[in-house]
């Protein structure tokens, strides 16, 4: 697999995040968190990003294999 940073052939894909869509934490900083999201269009999850967080957020476990493992006939 080749991975080419900086290549000017390609565009960058732009992710956008549904406000409610729920986040898989992949790592937590002091007052943010590194995040993925579900891609539906490829049955996995994507990172996304760095995100704030805020007084009040609750947390929920979830179990993403099973959902993507469920799902990838869809």
């Amino acid at each position: 697999m080749a991975l080419l940073q900086g290549c000017s052939l390609f565009s960058p894909v732009e992710i956008v995040k549904h406000p409610d869509a729920p986040m898989q934490i992949l790592q937590v900083g002091r007052s943010r968190v590194r995040v993925a999201v579900y891609d539906k269009s490829g049955n996995q999850m994507i990172e996304y990003g760095w995100v704030e967080i805020e007084e009040g957020w609750t947390l929920h476990r979830y179990d993403w294999e099973a959902y993507i493992e469920k799902h990838k006939d869809d």
